[in-house]
């Protein structure tokens, strides 16, 4: 009787577990999905009610008040959405209505008008037919004042009508919140189906309870490792500078570094050189933020140190020292300039030399071709040197003289997310913001981070992909025929010696996007702006930037 009884303990508690198991494997496999589509997924209404468990770790807030937060904002596009869709049609309607009512009002007018002063002018030469006359004019006047009441009603009809799609639409939206209701109590009825099912299979529940552990196991740890990745993209590492940042221009004076334009002459170097500012970088970022002086940098950014050397901010003594570190969503920006330089002023009034985004010196060819080297080894590791044949079709040099861009009226495939789904559009570059959404070179949606605006002469070549579309020849592409990540640059591209006055260029969670072209896929996809995806970016920097501390010119474009 024990021994029964002990058995039955045993069955019951595996499970249980196994019931617990099943639910982390669901829980945490739903919370990584909600997490990858945030954004597009955080009105959903099983997410609103579960807000507060999907609240990500690092999220300053309470479970509660983020739940709150993002109850308001799904409210307020509830509200936004079904009120302005209500309010189109009667709008609509009044609008055509007040215009046919102007009209007629002035054609009433009008031929009253006339008919008043005919009438003067014959009854004075007949004054018995202008009686008659008279009359007639009033049975008109009587008939166009009853044509206008026939119009207004039929205003008022074609309101009726409006409030009763606006009815119509109401109803809508009840039953779907109706439908919802009734899959979830599907879903439990389902749930439940198992569980009896499970109790039915006690007979063999040794074999089938040792199998599943080992699954659940497994499961378990491949999703919590899927979703822990998944998550972590979605806070990808920013660079560069804090708002606020004082950057010291050429006649001495200071500008914090988001004011910067194109064209800012900045402060010379020590050696005299020329710095002017020939791009901007725009991020948005979580990465830890290191401050010395009151420079607020992040980690990766390059600094020079006492002896003029280039380290990171992470590393450096002065910085290490202070030991002031902070970890937020924050707006970062960056310069590309000509000396790369960019010479910062610290609140004791210090001036220290921070490397800019390029990095490596104009003059500097070695470098430039290390680092054109390197990226086609890390984009091809399948292929990590370039072919003989194709590189005697690439112009090489053109591609390490070139940064790369497209022009700002270049098509991108972007994510547009709506009541119904989502759908693939096309939308001109110079549209597209810090936080769209855009399509990867998988097909996947990926979160624009970053955005950077350059000069038109950073690139003297470009290659047409068809009506306005340009992309500059320092850009990375899927070649369709060789099977890999390659320039542009090769004996059959079209390229002109044309560039737009700016260029623009997205950083990506995935490091790479769509844009539109006249091929027979009807697009192309190309890397980001970082050439390799800023979370390896930095493994190339140590390679070809940092290889040797002591050479000035070992630079190259990287996450500073």
């Amino acid at each position: 009787m024990r021994a029964a009884v002990q058995t039955t303990v045993a069955l019951v508690t595996v499970t249980f577990a196994l019931f617990l198991g099943w639910a982390a494997v669901m829980t945490t496999a739903f919370r990584a999905a909600v997490a990858r589509d945030w954004e597009t997924r955080r009105c959903e209404p099983g997410v609103v009610l579960l807000a507060g468990w999907l609240k990500p770790e690092k999220d300053p807030r309470t479970s509660a008040q983020f739940a709150k937060d993002n109850w308001s904002f799904c409210q307020k596009e509830y509200v936004e959405h079904a009120l302005r869709t209500a309010a189109q049609v009667p709008e609509a309607a009044t609008r055509v209505q007040a215009g046919i009512s102007q009209v007629f009002t002035q054609i009433t007018g009008t031929a009253a008008d006339m008919f008043y002063h005919l009438w003067r002018f014959c009854y004075e030469a007949y004054s018995s037919f202008m009686e008659k006359m008279k009359s007639a004019a009033t049975l008109f006047r009587n008939f166009l004042s009853q044509t206008y009441a026939m119009v207004m009603r039929m205003e008022a009809s074609v309101t009726s009508i409006a409030f009763g799609l606006i009815a119509l639409i109401v109803g809508f939206i009840n039953s779907v919140q109706l439908s919802l209701i009734v899959a979830i109590v599907v879903v439990g009825i389902l749930l439940l189906l198992q569980i009896i099912l499970f109790f039915l299979l006690l007979p063999i529940s040794s074999v089938l309870l040792t199998m599943t552990a080992v699954i659940a196991g497994i499961v378990v740890a491949v999703t919590t490792a899927v979703s822990a990745a998944m998550v972590a993209e979605l806070f990808t590492p920013g660079a560069c500078f804090d708002a606020g940042t004082q950057v010291i221009l050429a006649d001495g004076t200071t500008r914090p570094i988001e004011k910067i334009t194109i064209g800012t002459r900045l402060a010379a170097t020590a050696d005299g050189s020329v710095t002017v500012v020939t791009a901007v970088h725009e991020f948005d970022t979580r990465d830890v933020v290191w401050t010395h002086d009151g420079i607020r940098v992040t980690g990766d950014h390059l600094v020079e140190d006492e002896k003029g050397r280039l380290e990171r901010v992470q590393t450096n003594r002065r910085f290490v020292a202070e030991a002031q570190k902070e970890q937020k969503s924050r707006r970062v920006w960056c310069l590309t300039t000509t000396s790369r330089r960019i010479p910062v002023r610290g609140g004791s009034g210090q001036t220290v030399q921070f490397a800019d985004w390029e990095e490596i010196d104009d003059s500097d060819d070695a470098a430039k071709d290390s680092w054109c080297k390197a990226v086609w080894a890390r984009l091809n590791p399948s292929r990590p040197q370039i072919p003989a044949p194709l590189a005697e079709s690439l112009n090489m040099r053109a591609v390490t003289e070139a940064d790369a861009g497209i022009s700002p009226d270049t098509l991108v495939q972007v994510v547009v997310s709506s009541w119904w789904g989502s759908s693939v559009r096309q939308r001109r570059a110079a549209d597209i913001q810090i936080g769209d959404t855009v399509v990867d070179a998988d097909g996947r949606p990926t979160r624009v981070i970053g955005r950077v605006e350059m000069e038109g002469s950073v690139s003297v070549d470009a290659v047409t992909l068809g009506a306005d579309s340009l992309i500059s020849v320092g850009c990375w592409i899927w070649s369709q025929i060789e099977g890999c990540w390659m320039p542009p640059v090769d004996a059959a591209a079209a390229v002109c010696d044309a560039h737009p006055a700016r260029w623009l260029h997205f950083y990506t969670t995935s490091g790479s996007f769509r844009i539109v072209s006249d091929g027979s896929d009807g697009y192309i996809s190309i890397r980001d702006a970082s050439d390799v995806g800023l979370d390896t970016i930095g493994t190339l920097v140590d390679e070809v930037i940092l290889r040797d501390v002591s050479t000035p010119s070992a630079s190259a474009s990287s996450v500073p």
